[in-house]
Parts: structure tokens; C-alpha cells; sequence
């Protein structure tokens, strides 16, 4: 029987796509940060 190891906090990979909505032909930004949940996700990605 194998084991698989799993690690206590998970992380995960979230990609947001950003836009300006205040230019007048908007391009999409993809942003990608690893977190461990979406909060924390949003809260790397704040300026």
C-alpha cells in the first residue's frame, strides 16, 4: 500500500484577470500568486 504525503497547510495557485476600465481599449493582465486561500490570494495582489 503506497502512502501520499499531504502537506498540513495547502497551497494553492489563483489567477486573477485584471483589467483598467478607465483606459479606452482595455487589455487583460493575467496575475498569478499562490496562497492558501482567495482572501490571502487578494490580499498579496493589493498595492
Amino acid at each position: 500500500m503506497a502512502t501520499t504525503l499531504t502537506p498540513s497547510h495547502p497551497q494553492f495557485v489563483f489567477v486573477f484577470a485584471a483589467v483598467r476600465r478607465a483606459d479606452r481599449k482595455p487589455r487583460i493582465c493575467m496575475l498569478r500568486t499562490v496562497a492558501g486561500d482567495e482572501h490571502a490570494a487578494r490580499l498579496s495582489l493589493v498595492r
